[in-house]
């Protein structure tokens, strides 16, 4: 790989939920990192690999060294990616390739963009312009306004300001048992309970995403001795979690353990890395 050059980092990612897993944050990272910019072969053994950009060779072995973690958790951690449609992976009985979702949206070439804008002011200035290139400029207008996901903002062009998506019920429930399978079990999952996680969903921007889910799970129950019953008999449940009060106390801090430890140390960093994007870089 040429360790020469750079990639953009789009402002919008802070409504992704990804900069509130700091692990999954900087893995994402690290394989925009990797990925090619410009078409190119590559011999993995004796097979040459035909890249594109945006892909990059993978395996979890040099992964895990690179990034310094197991290789277990290289694997869920590109599961989680692929899971949420941000890349693919296309894999052999040696390596996998992966691909980096929209890459020729966010990572076009500067000489390329600036191409663009010179086309489209020039079929403004006569008037002439292609219905694709209309798209285009739309697109532009919308950069800000969309998430990765592709989920409209209350700052659309449009002016008005749109629903947020649907709560996935499902599939953070699903999240809850791979997360945390030493709690309850959901066994049914009512009106009132439904209507709760909902309304947590719909509270905060940033918790509309399954990765913040899955972020807040191991960071603020997974830590805490007394939700996950290691100090008495008893055990949060997910529909206990949810519900108004106790979900305020837990974002509180009211169930970290006393003296903090590690984790408290791993949430004070993400915040301050989220405020740091979100602030552009000013200290």
């Amino acid at each position: 790989m040429n360790d020469s050059g750079w990639v953009k980092l789009w402002r919008k990612s802070l409504k992704s939920g990804l900069p509130q897993n700091l692990e999954l944050w900087g893995f994402f990272c690290w394989c925009l990192l990797q990925a090619t910019h410009q078409p190119c072969k590559v011999m993995v053994g004796y097979q040459e690999v035909h890249l594109k950009p945006g892909q990059f060779i993978f395996g979890r072995k040099k992964a895990a060294q690179e990034f310094g973690i197991s290789e277990s958790k290289a694997k869920r951690l590109i599961n989680s990616l692929k899971s949420t449609n941000r890349l693919t992976v296309q894999a052999t009985n040696k390596f996998s390739i992966i691909t980096i979702v929209n890459w020729d949206t966010y990572q076009v070439p500067e000489s390329e963009s600036d191409q663009q804008s010179d086309r489209q002011s020039d079929q403004r200035a006569t008037g002439k312009r292609p219905a694709s290139d209309h798209k285009q400029e739309e697109e532009c207008k919308n950069v800000r306004s969309k998430s990765p996901n592709g989920d409209s903002s209350p700052n659309s062009h449009s002016g008005t300001a749109s629903a947020p998506p649907e709560c996935p019920h499902k599939k953070i429930i699903a999240i809850y048992h791979e997360e945390l399978p030493e709690l309850p079990t959901v066994q049914v999952w009512g009106d009132t309970s439904r209507g709760n996680l909902k309304a947590r969903w719909r509270e905060d921007p940033a918790r509309q995403s399954p990765e913040w889910w899955r972020w807040f799970f191991c960071e603020y129950i997974r830590t805490s001795d007394f939700l996950m019953g290691r100090v008495k008999e008893w055990q949060a449940s997910l529909d206990w979690i949810v519900k108004p009060r106790n979900f305020q106390k837990i974002m509180n801090g009211l169930y970290v353990n006393k003296g903090g430890g590690l984790s408290q140390k791993r949430r004070e960093t993400a915040r301050e890395l989220y405020n740091f994007i979100e602030n552009g870089g000013d200290e």
